[in-house]
């Protein structure tokens, strides 16, 4: 793991292998469909598969459906920690693909896991899919945070796929062209349910994004003027369901809060995508920032982000 609350959200993606392995026994799109079409498959455009002995074509069908079960294992993965985490997983993960994308490419399948663009493409349909790419009409107009915000998780939205499988780069999963081909096609088929079955698994994913629309200027401020962001007050007032506001001593002009983690990690990654402009200009009295300084600033935000994190799960325990 490294110093950095906010990279270390990458681990959620190894809940989603807890919670997929819980329903992979179950789950409509996978259980034996997918060993019999690799099988027939194989049986009608294989001939090398078609001549084999019964133990051969055993063998070779069980390891090729293996490798593709991995990918829906990846991918369930992805989809439950995007749900639960919001645009930071996805961030999180575009910083690791940056660190390995010199060992795989955004094309690049291998045994275990499927191409990056593939995995950032399914990220981001989840994000739109539970409220995170609209602001919703309900919110206070007039919040530079936000338009800020919808800027960042934006620059998530991935590049076009390749028009045919030839345009993958296999090189890595150590099949042949006409296979490898058969099995992107069985997995691409089932991204969708599998997408939606991942997402299902996370019941509040899209409080979570409502919680952040509706409190996420407020977070930002706290930060930018180096609080830490435990309890914050707005103007914005709870909705109707899910959020729970508490009007200020009587005054419902304004409203007291307690942002859960999902949400303070998330304005977190928006300052720092931003390049934590506001605190910095603080920080030097709008003198030219050092790269000392910037870095000592993204750890003092990290910190303050696990600080909120631990008050809210004290506010919780308490009820």
């Amino acid at each position: 793991m490294a110093d950095d609350v906010l990279f270390n959200a990458i681990l959620f993606h190894e809940l989603g292998h807890h919670v997929f392995e819980e329903n992979a026994s179950s789950l409509p799109f996978f259980s034996t469909d997918l060993r019999n079409e690799l099988e027939q498959v194989y049986q009608d455009k294989l001939p090398h598969f078609a001549s084999a002995t019964e133990e051969e074509q055993k063998q070779y069908l069980g390891r090729t459906v293996e490798i593709v079960r991995s990918w829906i294992s990846e991918i369930y993965s992805d989809i439950v920690a995007t749900s639960i985490v919001g645009p930071q997983f996805c961030f999180a993960c575009s910083d690791l693909f940056t660190l390995t994308q010199r060992i795989v490419g955004l094309k690049q399948f291998t045994q275990s896991h499927p191409a990056p663009l593939v995995r950032a493409s399914q990220q981001y349909y989840a994000l739109t899919e539970v409220g995170w790419m609209v602001i919703p009409k309900e919110i206070l107009p007039g919040s530079a945070f936000n338009d800020l915000a919808h800027q960042v998780f934006s620059k998530l939205e991935p590049g076009p796929f390749p028009e045919n499988n030839d345009d993958w780069n296999l090189g890595y999963v150590g099949v042949g062209k006409a296979t490898g081909g058969f099995m992107i096609d069985a997995f691409m088929k089932r991204i969708t349910k599998v997408r939606a079955h991942a997402i299902a698994q996370v019941r509040d994913a899209q409080s979570r994004s409502k919680e952040f629309w509706y409190l996420g200027d407020a977070v930002a401020d706290a930060l930018n003027r180096a609080v830490v962001p435990s309890t914050i007050v707005s103007a914005q007032p709870p909705p109707k369901d899910g959020l729970k506001g508490v009007p200020t001593n009587g005054d419902q002009a304004f409203f007291r809060y307690h942002p859960q983690p999902c949400t303070v990690m998330n304005v977190a990654r928006v300052l720092y995508q931003d390049g934590c402009s506001e605190l910095l200009k603080r920080w030097t009295q709008n003198r030219l920032a050092t790269y000392d300084e910037t870095l000592h600033v993204h750890r003092r935000v990290s910190q303050w982000v696990h600080k909120a994190i631990g008050d809210w799960l004290l506010v919780s325990s308490a009820g």
